[in-house]
């Protein structure tokens, strides 16, 4: 499982999903982030961020999961150069 936040929203998205996303992104083209994955709150065990900067694009907030088992990504800034790294460490592969 992977969570994914961009203006204060949050998506939960499988493997799978996020390398849908990964694809799109690295592409150029944009992605769209799946709207059955999308949450109505911040998931239980995901840490940091402070919820009143949530929605300002100039503070970089960070995000941690419980033992840190689920990755937490904010893609808004990414170039495709950033999404080619992430489809690469999915794959176990250097950038």
């Amino acid at each position: 499982m992977i969570y994914v936040t961009q203006y204060g929203a949050w998506w939960r998205l499988t493997i799978e999903q996020w390398r849908a996303v990964c694809e799109a992104g690295a592409s150029g083209q944009g992605y769209d982030l799946p709207d059955d994955a999308q949450l109505t709150r911040k998931p239980r065990g995901v840490h940091g961020g402070r919820e009143d900067e949530s929605d300002r694009l100039d503070v970089k907030i960070s995000y941690w999961t419980d033992n840190n088992k689920h990755p937490v990504f904010q893609p808004l800034d990414w170039d495709p150069e950033d999404f080619k790294a992430a489809l690469a460490a999915l794959d176990g592969t250097p950038k």
